[in-house]
């Protein structure tokens, strides 16, 4: 055998490798080397390259053995194992037997099952097709009844909406409008007329129907609505009614009111101009009776245009607090231009209950029965207002309505104020009424009601010019008074100062409630001519002491009064109070002066002249003052006790503000110290040295403990 045939032979892939040894230890018995040469061993490296994968080659390789027995033990290793699985095989042959008619016997039933199946398959496609008709039948079936319940469930509506139940008919025909199944009933007959127009508007003939029903039901609900409310209207008029109780019965009427308004327009305006007119003449009658008798109760004695801050004082004579001069007048005008508890109307008497002119005993001033009025007036607005907000339900239009209620009553009330205010003086009561004014605008305001806005315009425009008007009276007659007409007068404080004093307090206090630039512009004026009017006044005395102890006087009794009244915690007013500060500081400066150098004249005098000479250095010119220096000092030391003394009563007498009287006294002994003082240092200048002055000299230290113990005894 050829290499060539050798490698065609064993050379494939996937041969046996025992296969492959045998042939080629076969083949190598045959191959002669040396005759063949390089060309054979070339053959034989390839094929050995080419197998030596193989790990049987590679075992037989490794241990070196040879490849000819090798291969034969190989073959009879497999001629070996093929005996032995023949005869195996031989020994299973029967139960392969048996395994191979249980495959075929298998084989059949597999084979009735494939005709079982083909068959169950074909029915299956068959019920397919029937299920798929029945889902389709099924869907169709599902919407016919959903259309058909839809339309049953509209149609159920409608014939609802169409329906007059026997119920109904009754209770709108026999029931009473109080009660709850004839309001149950107007509801459901409502949302009916209102369905009826719907389907008359879509021109539906099942509106034909009912229509004659329910239109007799309309009427038959308007007519009995329409005399329940005139009946509960008609209340209102009955004598010693009170309006109230009808009125909250009415509300409850309300959803009667909405019916007529939506189904009888012609019927709800007669109910709302018979609700105008009947109330409003309720109303006007009220407080115009109210007013007529709650005018009675007035002080009948007002002030005139003769009581103003200069006229002059009745009876001659000037009490202690007050401008009257018998008890009659004390009890009737004393609040002319003082405010007393007049502003408690603005705190803790602003919601007083109203005053019921038979129970009462007293008179009342103006202020007080305007407070009563128009306390009475917001009240009832109010209500009134918020009623007609409720049951006519007319928005913005409720103002307007409310007007028609209302003009009749608030036009009296204002003619009756105006007449009243233009024939008054009392600028203290219309300023207190002004202020009334404002609380009320702001408590209307909080309730949410403002529909008495024009009326308090209408006031104010009556109340202001008048009481500048008053004001300016004021001003002028102080601005016009000659001091030489009055009542005879004195240093103490004259009666013009207090009055003004008094009413600048009373006005200040007021104002500060709710400030207003036109009340401090007039008090300003009214404070210029006031100063004015006290210069003049100071003139009249014919001595300068006279004239600076009246001054101090009168502004220290204006301070008092202004600060007693809080006035200078008023920041509008503090200037008036400063102002008046400084003019007393000023006068009791000079009236210490003065008294001191009418009392202690030759010291001072001499003090005066000879400090600018020593500070000048021109000492040799005091010699000019030797003769007299003894004398002044010996004077001072043996009288100034007495002399004091009597500046002590002097003060008191003159000053009727004690306490005023001693801040002065002690001015006057403290400033009596400080001259005394300067006068004790230029005696120790020459040539007053050479004098020994030292035995008529009183000491300083003896003259500031004598002092201080006339302090504490004038205070004591």
């Amino acid at each position: 055998m050829s290499v060539e045939r050798l490698d065609l032979e064993v050379g494939g892939e996937g041969e046996d490798p025992d296969d492959i040894l045998a042939a080629l230890g076969q083949d190598l018995d045959g191959i002669d080397i040396t005759s063949q040469g390089d060309e054979v061993l070339e053959q034989a490296a390839e094929f050995m390259e080419k197998h030596m994968d193989d790990s049987l080659i590679q075992q037989a390789v490794t241990q070196g053995m040879d490849l000819r027995e090798y291969a034969s033990q190989i073959k009879r290793d497999l001629h070996r194992e093929e005996n032995q699985t023949l005869t195996q095989y031989t020994k299973e042959g029967v139960k392969m037997a048996r395994l191979y008619l249980e495959i075929c016997g298998c084989d059949d039933v597999l084979k009735n099952m494939e005709q079982m199946l083909s068959t169950f398959q074909l029915n299956l496609s068959s019920i397919s097709s029937e299920i798929d008709y029945l889902q389709e039948a099924s869907t169709s079936m599902s919407q016919k009844l959903k259309n058909r319940q839809e339309v049953a469930s509209e149609l159920e509506l409608v014939v609802e909406k169409l329906a007059v139940p026997e119920q109904m008919i009754k209770h709108i025909i026999e029931t009473s409008v109080q009660e709850q199944a004839f309001s149950d009933s107007l509801v459901d007959l409502s949302n009916k007329i209102d369905y009826l127009k719907e389907l008359e508007f879509l021109g539906a003939l099942a509106a034909c129907d009912i229509r004659n029903v329910v239109e007799k039901l309309r009427l038959k609900a308007v007519n009995k609505i329409r005399e329940s409310i005139f009946d509960k209207i008609y209340q209102f008029r009955k004598p010693m009614t009170n309006y109230q109780f009808p009125q909250n019965t009415l509300i409850t009427f309300k959803n009667f009111n909405e019916f007529l308004m939506a189904h009888s327009r012609d019927t709800a305006l007669q109910v709302r101009e018979e609700y105008i007119g009947t109330v409003g003449k309720v109303h006007f009658s009220y407080f115009k009776d109210y007013y007529s008798k709650i005018q009675k109760l007035e002080f009948e004695e007002k002030s005139t245009k003769d009581d103003v801050i200069a006229g002059e004082e009745t009876g001659g004579r000037r009490a202690s607090n007050l401008f009257g001069s018998n008890k009659h007048l004390l009890t009737n005008k004393s609040t002319i231009f003082t405010l007393g508890t007049r502003d408690e109307i603005l705190t803790t008497k602003f919601e007083d209950p109203m005053i019921l002119p038979h129970a009462q005993q007293r008179r009342f001033t103006y202020e007080a029965l305007f407070r009563t009025i128009h306390y009475t007036l917001t009240d009832t607005c109010c209500r009134e207002y918020l009623f007609l907000q409720d049951f006519f339900q007319l928005g913005k239009g409720t103002q307007e309505l409310f007007n028609s209620i209302f003009d009749r009553t608030l036009n009296f009330l204002n003619n009756n104020v105006e007449s009243c205010v233009n024939a008054s003086y009392d600028s203290i009561g219309i300023l207190l009424c002004i202020n009334l004014i404002h609380r009320y605008n702001s408590m209307m305001e909080k309730r949410g009601v403002q529909a008495l806005g024009i009326y308090w315009f209408r006031l104010l425009e009556v109340l202001w010019p008048r009481f500048l008007t008053i004001i300016e009276l004021n001003v002028n007659s102080v601005k016009n008074a000659d001091p030489q007409k009055l009542s005879h007068f004195d240093t103490r404080p004259h009666y013009v100062t207090r009055r003004y004093a008094e009413f600048s307090a009373a006005i200040v206090s007021i104002n500060s409630n709710h400030p207003d630039a036109r009340v401090d512009s007039a008090l300003c004026d009214l404070q210029y001519v006031l100063q004015n009017f006290i210069l003049q006044l100071a003139a009249e005395f014919l001595t300068k002491k006279d004239q600076l102890v009246f001054l101090i006087n009168n502004y220290d009794m204006m301070l008092s009064v202004l600060n007693e009244r809080g006035v200078a915690e008023v920041g509008a007013s503090s200037g008036d109070v400063q102002g008046f500060q400084i003019l007393l500081d000023k006068n009791t400066l000079e009236y210490v002066e003065h008294t001191l150098q009418t009392s202690f004249k030759d010291m001072i005098m001499f003090v005066k002249e000879a400090e600018p000479l020593v500070e000048e250095g021109n000492l040799d010119k005091l010699s000019i003052y030797e003769a007299n220096i003894r004398k002044i000092a010996k004077n001072f030391a043996q009288n100034w006790k007495k002399i004091v003394d009597n500046i002590s009563k002097d003060v008191l007498q003159s000053f009727s503000n004690f306490r005023g009287g001693g801040a002065i006294f002690q001015e006057i002994l403290s400033q009596m110290l400080h001259y005394y003082n300067r006068f004790h240092k230029l005696m120790s200048n020459p040539p007053f040295k050479s004098l020994h002055l030292k035995a008529d000299l009183l000491s300083i230290h003896q003259l500031m403990v004598e002092v201080r113990k006339l302090k504490l005894h004038f205070l004591n």
